[in-house]
């Protein structure tokens, strides 16, 4: 219950929230890479390498895409629902078919 739904929440909060939309204030971070902001690039880079502190690297590499996806949305509407919501199913899939 607390990977599906705890760990979303505060990891949205944390990265999507307070990191990328902290870096969105900051000129030179609003800049795109494709449809990609460099906010959202950097926060995803963070919490990848992040993830290699409790996943074998590749299992933790699996998590820039999604994490890519979370900050466009996060860019795109400026808020944190739609963020929190896929980030959750990502987890609930990934630990019904791995966990």
């Amino acid at each position: 219950m607390a990977v599906a739904l705890i760990y979303p929440v505060l990891e949205e909060i944390l990265f999507r929230g307070l990191l990328q939309g902290g870096l969105w204030h900051l000129p030179w971070a609003r800049k795109s890479c494709g449809p990609v902001s460099r906010a959202n690039l950097l926060t995803s880079i963070i919490f990848t390498l992040l993830h290699t502190l409790t996943h074998p690297p590749l299992m933790a590499a699996a998590v820039l895409i999604p994490s890519l996806v979370f900050g466009w949305f996060r860019d795109r509407d400026e808020r944190l629902l739609i963020p929190v919501a896929l980030h959750a199913y990502y987890n609930s899939g990934y630990f019904l078919i791995f966990g």
